[in-house]
């Protein structure tokens, strides 16, 4: 095993400032490799050539801790870097080995403060890799990725893969711009078995942000796009808040977050999130999640957003049972008046509401337009049952000038909306139109106080209430309602196949309000055909 400890030891290959031609790379092949109190392992240009690549190729371990360092400038670590003054491009980093530690405040960087791209850094565990904790007053562990204040060039690629990853206590891996010109890097994971960020350092240290971090950003001043976060993985945990997180503030497009895996996502108490900040002019990322399950809960977030000049990403999601509790949320919203909210899309044949804040929101605060809400089946699938409980709740809406989103459940066999209270609406709340709420099926069912609704509150029109199902049951309290004071809101029932069945029971209604006018459908079985529809005070409808 090759053990190196602080004060400081320095393994190093660079070009010096007067310095002209490349440096050579650095190779290690061992058994073991520690790097202890302030021990590096360092790869540089600060004159004109490229720096060589740091090349580690451990049999069983490689191990990197801060210990009971103090001295916070000379950071426990293994870079590759242009520095200021430097012009060519950095060699990057490439370790293979069972299993990878960094804890302590101990980090592996990449990054370029010259002129000239950052290296890629290259893990292969086949074991795990495990980024833990910070030194008290200094750094977090991680894996770092930047183009900073005054540098031209690219940021590098983080490409991971492992059995397990695992970021606890603060651990991170970022690719950033720091106020220079250039692209962030992608962030790409591939973890046979499971990947799980949590928590936040226990310590107090330098960096703002102490929670455990898959991110890519741009900040404010900086010329660049954010790259993208893609992890493929068995299962994946984002949980005590943990964040998986793409934002601009400069100029660039925001990185896409795409998470593919085979069996469990869980954001509990963690979240995904692609932002578009104030400061920002480009495009927010989506979100994409493909996985056997998806639970969102205890406040947890899956939040696409813009606040400055350009669109905020769509959101997606294909799971065979979408659970959304205790606070989660999936949302996209703007307050940009020169943005638009994305979409959001969940496909699956289960999707299980519950909790007074939980749900799913397609929002504007702006002159913006909101997005469009699809909920529908995954694949192959016929039917989604919508199980809403405890005040949950599915909304398209705008609360100010903005067109309110386009609210759709679509099922080729069935729809089935149940639980106490709870509400799908679209709905305006300012000035500007509602959007409307589309259900599309063979058979809708809506029960158990469940509510489909379309409302205007403000001076804006409420959008249209359009019901295409051969059969429509209303059963213990369910109810098809529009509810409007700003014009709009009628209610279209129609049959595509003809069979014109509406069976409405159990002091259900369907109930169509502007300002004074209301119409309450009696509780009996009612057989209504094309010539006679509810729209609005010219409402007809056969009884038998």
């Amino acid at each position: 095993m090759d053990s190196y400890k602080g004060g400081t030891v320095l393994i190093g290959s660079g070009v010096d400032p007067t310095g002209i031609g490349n440096s050579g790379g650095i190779n290690i092949t061992t058994g073991s490799l520690s790097l202890i109190n302030n021990a590096q392992v360092s790869s540089y240009t600060r004159g004109q050539g490229n720096t060589g690549r740091v090349n580690i190729n451990a049999r069983d371990r490689v191990f990197l801790d801060r210990g009971t360092a103090i001295n916070n400038a000379d950071a426990n670590a293994i870079f590759s870097a242009v520095a200021p003054g430097g012009v060519g491009n950095s060699g990057g980093i490439n370790i293979t080995t069972e299993s990878l530690s960094l804890t302590g405040g101990s980090q592996l960087s990449s990054f370029t403060l010259g002129q000239g791209n950052a290296g890629n850094v290259t893990i292969n565990a086949r074991d795990r890799i495990s980024i833990d904790g910070a030194l008290y007053g200094g750094n977090i562990s991680g894996i770092v990725m930047q183009v900073t204040s005054g540098a031209v060039g690219q940021g590098g690629t983080v490409t991971i893969t492992t059995g397990l990853l695992s970021l606890t206590n603060g651990g991170f891996i970022s690719t950033a711009n720091y106020g220079g010109i250039g692209n962030a890097g992608r962030v790409t994971i591939t973890a046979r078995d499971s990947v799980q960020i949590s928590g936040a350092a226990l310590v107090p240290v330098m960096d703002n942000n102490i929670r455990s971090t898959v991110s890519t950003s741009v900040s404010s001043g900086s010329v660049g796009s954010g790259g993208d976060v893609s992890i493929t993985t068995g299962s994946l945990s984002v949980s005590n808040q943990g964040i998986i997180i793409t934002n601009i503030e400069g100029q660039g497009r925001a990185g896409n977050i795409q998470i593919q895996a085979s069996g469990n996502v869980s954001f509990n108490g963690g979240d995904a999130i692609s932002t578009l900040e104030p400061s920002g002019t480009g495009r927010g990322g989506n979100i994409d999640i493909t996985a056997r399950s998806l639970s969102v809960l205890n406040n947890a977030q899956l939040s696409a957003s813009t606040a400055g000049e350009g669109n905020a990403g769509n959101i997606t999601v294909s799971a065979d049972l979408v659970g959304v509790n205790s606070g989660g949320q999936l949302r996209t919203t703007t307050s940009s008046n020169n943005g638009q909210a994305g979409d959001i899309t969940v496909n699956t044949p289960n999707l299980q509401l519950s909790g007074a804040t939980s749900g799913l929101f397609a929002d504007t605060t702006s002159a913006g337009a909101a997005g469009n809400l699809t909920i529908q089946p995954r694949s192959n699938e016929q039917s989604v049952r919508v199980n809403l409980q405890d005040g949950a709740q599915i909304s398209a809406s705008t609360s100010s000038s903005g067109r309110g989103g386009e609210l759709t459940i679509a099922a080729p066999e069935s729809i089935t909306l149940t639980g106490n209270g709870s509400i799908i609406a679209a709905g305006t709340g300012g000035s500007g139109d509602g959007g409307n709420l589309n259900l599309q099926t063979g058979t809708l069912n809506i029960q158990n106080q469940a509510e489909a609704t379309v409302s205007s509150s403000g001076i804006g029109s409420a959008g249209n209430l359009f019901v295409d199902a051969d059969r429509i049951f209303l059963n213990n309290q369910g109810s098809i309602r529009a509810d409007t004071s700003g014009g709009g809101g009628n209610i279209n029932l129609r049959s595509p196949s003809g069979n014109k069945q509406l069976l409405v029971t159990k002091l259900a209604a369907i109930v169509s309000i502007r300002g004074w006018y209301s119409a309450f459908l009696p509780l009996r079985l009612m057989i209504w055909d094309s010539r006679h529809k509810l729209k609005g005070r010219s409402s007809k409808l056969s009884r038998y």
